[in-house]
């Protein structure tokens, strides 16, 4: 049986936060999801009895990179600054693969600080860091 070919486009990559989809991605690894914590941790007792330990915090971090000439950024910088006059930060955050069945999304993500700037060259990024106190998060493949 042949190997399977698989095809993927950064392209077909979507976030939008507060219902603003984002645009201007850093060339490199520009999307970042992952978990606070293990789902299960394993505890042993003193005679070698063991117990799987279910965690339900869900927390989890999405970290996304734009290019500094990124209007998104523009965007995402309102969003904090509204929220730290009116802590109005929080909304949905939602990540879906296009190319396959990975999708990611929180309804009450907050923005965690403003992204940190520096400047070279070339074109640096701004990253963009949403606290998830729900994550949902289906890691899935491409299909394309």
């Amino acid at each position: 049986m042949p190997p399977t070919h698989r095809n993927y486009d950064p392209n077909l990559v979507y976030v939008s936060f507060k219902g603003v989809i984002l645009t201007g991605w850093l060339d490199g690894t520009f999307v970042q999801i992952q978990r606070d914590e293990d789902a299960y941790s394993l505890e042993a007792g003193v005679g070698g009895d063991t117990a799987f330990v279910k965690n339900h915090r869900r927390t989890g971090v999405i970290t996304i990179t734009l290019m500094q000439t990124a209007p998104s950024n523009d965007t995402l910088a309102g969003f904090v600054n509204d929220d730290e006059i009116f802590s109005s930060g929080e909304g949905e955050i939602f990540v879906k693969d296009g190319n396959g069945n990975t999708l990611a999304e929180d309804p009450s993500a907050r923005i965690a600080k403003m992204a940190d700037v520096s400047y070279a060259k070339g074109i640096e990024g701004r990253e963009w860091r949403f606290l998830c106190p729900r994550l949902f998060l289906n890691t899935g493949s491409s299909t394309s």
